[in-house]
């Protein structure tokens, strides 16, 4: 489950720290403040694809860049089997990448973001578990 989110120079944002709760999370706010950037964040930190990747069609949800010179880092908690891992992310200007551990996720889930009309966006995470072989959600 996803935790927490810390942004250093990423995208609009300077800076940000954001803890999530167990359940249900809000962002509110006026028009044009970084709602759908942050929902793009949150989607890039669970499945380590941003969303333009997946449906090319969408008008948002490009890869986030830095904000300005200097470092730029994404830097997400997760609830792994019962434990808090940390994973950052540091972007390599050379590549034009964001770096990291390579390989899977570190939660495996499905993943669904819907996006109405660009104003609202809802995201649903469903934990994957094995039991028996198959992989089933609670």
């Amino acid at each position: 489950m996803l935790r927490a989110i810390k942004l250093t120079n990423v995208g609009p944002i300077s800076n940000m720290e954001m803890e999530l709760g167990n359940r249900l999370n809000l962002i509110t706010g006026d028009n044009g403040l970084g709602k759908s950037f942050l929902l793009d964040i949150a989607w890039w930190s669970l499945t380590r694809k941003w969303p333009a990747e997946v449906n090319s069609r969408l008008p948002t949800g490009l890869m986030a860049r830095p904000h300005e010179s200097g470092k730029a880092s994404i830097e997400i908690t997760l609830t792994v089997k019962s434990k808090s891992v940390t994973y950052v992310s540091n972007f390599d200007r050379k590549s034009q990448a964001w770096t990291g551990k390579p390989g899977r996720p570190l939660n495996p889930c499905w993943f669904c973001m819907h996006r109405l009309n660009g104003v609202l966006g809802i995201i649903y995470l469903i934990h994957i578990k094995k039991r028996g072989g198959n992989h089933v959600s609670p």
